[in-house]
């Protein structure tokens, strides 16, 4: 419910025409790795002034509800608190911004309240790619490892680049 709401109602800037999308999922063992990039009609330093709204732009994905910044500004070293809400179960994970560069991009992680080697750790990196001076693209790579012992690790990859393709349709629509 909380994914298909995003797409319903509309971000708080006008959608890019024509933004095209792509995703590549892989990985090994349990590493899980994807990618995830959005054309936009923007430029690139519009897109920043998107990027750089943390309590929105990590909102547009299946499972954050919210996100509260631990400092009033976003800066490398501050601590994040993510709302998830998958298939009507809330709980928060937490996490802390890893670089965070202006007019560039920014990389997050998101951690289990139960431990870093627990529920999927993950890390989001956000970067703008330059297409030319009116367009720009976003990438955004997640790396993690998949921790669930009872569910097999070919099933977690699975499981990980479908949720990807959705957040990359929710990008699409956000951006």
């Amino acid at each position: 419910w909380h994914a298909r709401s995003l797409l319903e109602t509309s971000p708080p800037w006008p959608a890019s025409p024509g933004n095209r999308v792509s995703v590549d999922c892989g990985g090994r063992g349990r590493s899980i790795r994807s990618t995830i990039r959005v054309e936009t009609g923007c430029s690139p330093e519009e897109l920043w002034k998107r990027l750089s709204n943390l309590s929105t732009i990590l909102t547009i994905d299946p499972f954050h509800e919210a996100v509260t910044l631990m400092r009033d500004a976003p800066a490398t070293g501050v601590d994040v608190v993510l709302y998830h809400n998958a298939f009507g179960r809330r709980f928060d994970r937490f996490g802390r911004i890893l670089w965070w560069r202006e007019g560039e991009g920014f990389a997050v992680s998101d951690l289990s309240s139960r431990g870093d080697d627990r529920g999927f750790p993950h890390i989001f990196e956000y970067r703008i790619e330059h297409v030319s001076d009116d367009r720009s693209a976003l990438q955004v790579k997640v790396t993690g490892r998949w921790t669930n012992r009872f569910v097999p690790s070919w099933l977690g990859r699975w499981w990980i680049a479908a949720i990807c393709r959705y957040h990359a349709m929710l990008l699409r629509h956000g951006l």
